[in-house]
């Protein structure tokens, strides 16, 4: 009993701390090491834990496909990354998952299966998200590519499981870009709803005619934000795509 009370005692002034643990049903127990419940019962990492959030992501360089840890904080493509999310599942791969399939992907050496991840850059003062690039119009839609230099921005996901392992970085055979499509929205004449940017937003923006013809444009965008994540994923399937969403605030 006495015991009880000196870890419940500990739960309580960790729990008091002002800063808030990742976990809310997660609590740390300096002294001994471990990590326990709400009530003071030891957490079975094997059986007991579903998920986990990282405090880093990771990602892929797209030319040369060699993988990093980034962090909030950490400046990509000249940008201060302000938010993270990184989340991984555990489940036995040689017992039945809680859908009720085993994925043709477990292995039993492997604990860890990538679920999710995502960075965001968040416009302010200090930081502002100028990024150069190309719209690129195809059939009626409009997609925004960021022009290829010496820093480029990550994969979110794993390229060995990826199609665009051969991507060329040319488009058009005559622009270089970086080989993520960054899905643009803006805001109506009214500046309230926001909506997929068209060709129309564009000539508005930059008091110009876009021939029928026109293959692409260059442009620099201001954006209010800026994600990167990898497309959800069923947990017997590996993401293989990096998708990318911006709000924009002036084009010029």
């Amino acid at each position: 009993m006495k015991k009880f009370c000196i870890v419940l005692s500990l739960i309580l002034i960790f729990c008091s701390c002002g800063k808030e643990p990742e976990r809310e049903d997660l609590t740390y127990i300096a002294e001994s090491g471990k990590y326990v419940d709400e009530l003071g019962n030891r957490i079975n990492f094997k059986e007991d834990i579903y998920s986990v959030n990282l405090n880093y992501a990771i990602g892929w360089d797209v030319k040369t496909l060699l993988p990093v840890k980034i962090y909030k904080g950490d400046k990509i493509n000249g940008l201060m990354v302000n938010e993270i999310k990184s989340e991984y599942l555990f489940y036995n791969p040689v017992e039945v998952d809680i859908y009720g399939t085993v994925s043709e992907f477990s292995d039993e050496n492997a604990p860890l299966f990538f679920h999710e991840q995502s960075i965001e850059f968040v416009s302010n003062n200090e930081n502002k998200i100028n990024v150069q690039g190309y719209f690129v119009f195809e059939n009626e839609s409009v997609v925004f590519y960021p022009k290829l230099s010496e820093e480029n921005f990550y994969y979110l996901h794993n390229p060995q499981y990826s199609s665009d392992d051969d991507f060329d970085f040319m488009y058009n055979d005559e622009i270089k870009i970086q080989p993520i499509t960054i899905y643009c929205n803006v805001s109506d004449e009214n500046g309230e709803s926001g909506h997929r940017i068209t060709k129309e937003d564009i000539e508005k923006k930059l008091n110009l005619e876009i021939e029928d013809d026109t293959k692409y444009v260059e442009a620099e965008l201001s954006f209010q934000w800026l994600r990167f994540e990898t497309n959800k994923s069923m947990q017997d399937e590996n993401p293989m795509r990096t998708m990318a969403y911006g709000y924009v605030e002036k084009i010029k």
